[in-house]
């Protein structure tokens, strides 16, 4: 280029050339000034909703273990109340009678509680684990990228140098922490994360130009594609916790989700906090009766309380009136069980071997109690007999009239009538042959059909409602041992049943 100057007013050339590349050098960092880095703070902010999204499920083990828990504890203890009640010869009405129809009761509410909490804890841990598993996949592709410069990462550490192991607190080392999977008392809260990042303000700008591209998502830009021509595209990571600006600008505090959609079940991330939330209802409370009734169980009797049983807790009309059992009354309760447990640990082998035989002794006394059902069915089913033999005589004439019937005249009419002085012929082997000893085919019949019924009896019941009324059992041979100590008279081929009822509900 010639040293000749330009006409009065002009440049010359070199001093031309020269402001136009300054000019583009100058220029050089407005156009990667989009293509910025995301705070390790805004990060961590991430990191704790993430983490909490993962406790929920070390949070339902725990809870699902803490009922199940709870209803073997009471299976054993109402074995024990049931146990010490029948050594005591106590009754329906008694104390541990009570308690152990309460503790029957609350068995039940919580099987019906673990049931449903049970599709509630895993529908609760399944959206949340899938939540938390994408945001540690978007901070991990975004810690990953990056080189040994400081102007080349997508998440700034500290100062001005890209995040290094132990910058992030749901990482260990250069990878993601996985979902907590050993139980945890303290109930997640994903709720409270997601506010602290609607809250958080200069943590979610962009940091300086780092050349990050997944952020930048203008046409003008490139960022994402080799060319784009017009499209823009508004990326979006960890299932849209944040997504890529488009106006060729870094992307902005706005662009996070919580800064735009307060309510989370707003959000993308709805199916966790709703699913959580229906599982968190009433856990607390779900086993607190349970809770008292076990206390029954410990080594000491401090921190009993009142328990009380509403009107119609047990169904529509039971009981009619409220019931509460006052601590002074448990600790008489909470005195037999530990006496008949012998100070023993509730799952010591002679304590297990004490609930055996209770078990067998009640497998007893049901076997004896349908054998007596048996026989007096059997005794009614030979007066049906006779009654049976009455009967017929009405329906005969003529000749056929005979055989323990005979014809009498009554109004100058014939009828036949039962012979009340007929006695059967004697057959060989010098036995009698009678309508009672040798019933009828339909006879037969009914008695079968009628052992039948009985069979199919609550035996227990029926024994129960029979020894309450002391109604005289009809004669048949005396069982030894059949219920031992509970058989008060047995002579004569008779029993009168003055058994103390155990607990049957």
């Amino acid at each position: 280029m010639s040293g000749r100057k330009l006409k009065k007013g002009g440049r010359p050339v070199a001093s031309l050339l020269l402001t136009v590349l300054t000019t583009l050098c100058l220029m050089q960092p407005a156009d990667t000034a989009h293509q910025a880095a995301i705070k390790k703070e805004a990060a961590n902010l991430v990191c704790s909703l993430s983490s909490q999204m993962a406790s929920v499920a070390a949070f339902a083990i725990h809870i699902m273990g803490r009922l199940t828990k709870s209803k073997t504890s009471l299976r054993t203890l109402l074995s024990d109340m049931e146990a010490a009640n029948f050594q005591a010869e106590g009754t329906k009405d008694s104390l541990l009678a009570k308690l152990a129809k309460k503790t029957r009761h609350e068995i039940q509410t919580l099987d019906s509680a673990i049931n449903t909490k049970t599709i509630e804890a895993l529908k609760a841990t399944a959206e949340c684990t899938y939540d938390s598993g994408r945001l540690n996949e978007f901070l991990s592709v975004f810690f990953q990228t990056k080189t040994d410069t400081a102007s080349q990462h997508c998440i700034t550490g500290t100062g001005s140098s890209a995040a290094q192991p132990g910058d992030l607190t749901c990482f260990t080392g250069t990878k993601a922490n996985r979902p907590i999977s050993e139980p945890a008392e303290t109930a997640p809260a994903p709720s409270a994360a997601w506010t602290a990042i609607n809250r958080a303000t200069s943590d979610l700008a962009a940091s300086a130009s780092k050349n990050c591209r997944f952020l930048s998502g203008g046409a003008a830009q490139t960022s994402l594609l080799a060319t784009q021509t017009t499209d823009d595209i508004a990326l979006e990571w960890g299932n849209g916790i944040i997504k890529a600006a488009i106006d060729g600008n870094a992307f902005k505090a706005s662009d996070w989700l919580p800064k735009r959609a307060a309510d989370p079940k707003q959000t993308e991330f709805k199916n966790c906090i709703t699913a959580l939330e229906a599982f968190t209802s009433g856990i607390q409370t779900a086993d607190s009766e349970a809770s008292k009734l076990l206390k029954l169980a410990n080594s000491d009797d401090k921190g009993l309380e009142d328990i009380t049983i509403a009107i119609g807790n047990y169904g529509s009309d039971e009981p009619k009136k409220e019931i509460v059992l006052k601590t002074t009354e448990l600790k008489a309760a909470h005195a037999a069980i530990k006496s008949y447990r012998e100070n023993k640990a509730e799952d010591d082998v002679s304590l297990l071997k004490k609930r055996q035989k209770y078990y067998e002794t009640l497998l007893g006394i049901n076997k004896t109690s349908c054998e007596h059902g048996t026989r007096v069915d059997e005794h009614v089913t030979a007066d049906n007999a006779n009654k049976d033999m009455t009967n017929n005589c009405s329906n005969k004439k003529g000749e056929a009239c005979k055989d323990g019937c005979k014809e009498v005249e009554e109004g100058g009419k014939k009828k036949c009538v039962k012979d009340p002085d007929y006695k059967p012929k004697q057959v060989e082997g010098g036995e009698r042959k009678s309508l009672l000893t040798a019933p009828t085919q339909k006879q037969k019949k009914n008695a079968k059909r009628m052992r039948e019924k009985n069979r199919r009896k609550k035996c227990s019941l029926w024994l129960d409602l029979l020894c309450r009324r002391k109604r005289e059992l009809h004669k048949h041979k005396c069982l030894d041992g059949c219920f031992p100590g509970k058989i008060k008279i047995c002579s004569d081929g008779c029993c009168i049943c003055e058994f103390r009822s155990i607990l049957v509900f």
